[in-house]
């Protein structure tokens, strides 16, 4: 299903189950009269529909623009508002009715907030699902940014109320009731979800959450009701003589939405201190990466210098001549090999002349003892790998190899499945070589820096192979 039909179906199945639960609430209270519900059907399922229709179909977590997110919602406001204008205006056959009546103005604000609200939701799953696990004990919240949300949404709240036809709360019960309430609930909200995202997982996360909103929000709405009742439902006949002023629906619509939003805006400024903190652990996590990959490079010229300064002494006693070859080769190719220490990654082709000069300097040292074979495909040339990985598998066949005319050892290359797979048989030698497995362990974690897929190791009683995974880039 594409995201047009998925935007449809929600905001369908929204729309739907909202009417239903009104039907079912006015039926109980015994308030249902089917031609008042029928009369404002037609506005109701279009406000309740194109609203969240229209913020499902926008949403784009990839977007950090304001605008992007404010964009679904001027959409709904203004095609709320000029269809209740058209609804009245032609279909009411109401003459009067002009494109700036309250009702049109007061409905497309509704609009407006309803796409907010589905837009902060899916902002909230979307950036609740890719926390990572960071400390939340260093998540510090700034008191002038809770009192601010309260601020804005009580002076938003004042406004919609100013535009509405009934006024079941007044504007200066907003300001003295509703923003320190907001302030608090905005305060508890930082703390709770905090205590909530340090404790749980995703799956149990959500759960959690959803408890507090309805939690939070039914015991609000239902202490404001009774303070404004003077507490006569707990003083006289007590909560179930009162059910029916309780739960009358403009006081409830009235209410909530408030509540809700609080809720909600508190939420995205919690997430939002949690992807600084997560931001910076990741940057501190990348910096202790980077030096970390830096020092294992580094290990490499000296370890390479110093092995081949032993197979040069070992050379001059034995034979001087060839000494002398051995040491303007390894010029050359130590030239090289500083080049190509400051590359992180290299062409195939490249690493594989490197390893032709690599292995012809050690054929110098032990003649028809060591052989190689070299096959790759045409198609993996331009391929890479992590540079100077191919000269540590090299070097850690003659370490561990007894190389001579009597024990030979041969060497084949070749590339297979997207890996370059190195392969020599195996002459253990006389004395045993004491080595701690660095070399390998260290091209394993030089890959990790680039690729997933990792180094595969392979060895039985003959033979001993090396799989080094080709990088695309």
């Amino acid at each position: 299903m594409n995201k047009l039909q998925t935007s449809f179906v929600k905001a369908l199945l929204f729309a739907v189950a909202l009417h239903l639960v009104l039907i079912l609430v006015l039926f109980l209270l015994g308030n249902f009269e089917v031609e008042d519900f029928t009369d404002v059907l037609p506005i109701t399922t279009l406000l309740f529909f194109i609203a969240p229709f229209l913020s499902f179909q926008f949403f784009d977590a990839k977007k950090k623009k304001i605008s992007d997110f404010l964009k679904p919602a001027f959409l709904s406001f203004v095609l709320l508002h000029i269809i209740v204008f058209i609804f009245f205006r032609l279909i009411k056959n109401e003459a009067t009715f002009s494109l700036f009546e309250t009702t049109s103005i007061f409905n497309g604000i509704v609009a407006f907030f309803v796409s907010m609200f589905f837009s902060g939701i899916q902002l909230i799953n979307f950036k609740g699902k890719s926390i990572k696990s960071i400390d939340f004990n260093q998540i510090k919240y700034s008191l002038k940014k809770i009192i601010m949300i309260s601020l804005v949404g009580t002076i938003m709240y004042s406004a919609i109320i100013l535009l509405s036809s009934s006024y079941e709360i007044s504007i200066l019960q907003i300001w003295y009731k509703f923003f320190p309430i907001g302030f608090l609930l905005s305060l508890l909200t930082v703390h709770v979800f905090n205590y909530i995202y340090a404790k749980y997982k995703q799956s149990r996360r959500i759960f959690y959450i959803i408890t507090y909103y309805v939690v939070a929000i039914f015991v609000i709405i239902f202490w404001l009701i009774v303070s404004d009742n003077n507490f006569r439902i707990v003083k006289s006949n007590g909560i179930g003589a009162a059910l029916d002023r309780i739960f009358l629906i403009p006081t409830i619509l009235v209410y909530t939405p408030f509540f809700l939003c609080t809720i909600i805006l508190t939420h995205l400024y919690f997430l939002s201190l949690v992807n600084k903190q997560e931001k910076k652990f990741l940057e501190q996590e990348s910096l202790e990466s980077q030096l970390n990959y830096q020092q294992l490079k580094n290990q490499l010229s000296p370890h390479f210098l110093f092995n081949n300064i032993n197979v040069l002494t070992s050379l001059i006693e034995e034979n001087p001549k060839k000494a002398v070859s051995f040491s303007e080769s390894l010029s050359t190719i130590y030239r090289y090999f500083l080049e190509q220490e400051k590359e992180d990654i290299i062409v195939l082709n490249k690493e594989i002349d490197f390893a032709k000069d690599y292995l012809k300097l050690f054929q110098t040292r032990f003649e028809t003892g060591l052989s190689y074979s070299i096959n790759i495909k045409n198609v993996d040339e331009d391929k890479y790998v992590v540079s100077t990985t191919l000269q540590q598998v090299l070097e850690n066949v003659i370490k561990h190899n007894e190389i001579s005319n009597e024990n030979t050892v041969a060497i084949t290359i070749e590339t297979e499945n997207d890996y370059l797979v190195v392969t020599n048989n195996i002459t253990p030698k006389i004395s045993e070589v004491k080595s701690g497995g660095k070399g390998l362990e260290n091209i394993k974690k030089r890959y990790a820096y680039f690729s997933d897929v990792k180094v595969e190791i392979i060895q039985n009683e003959l033979n001993f192979t090396i799989k080094l995974p080709l990088l695309d880039v």
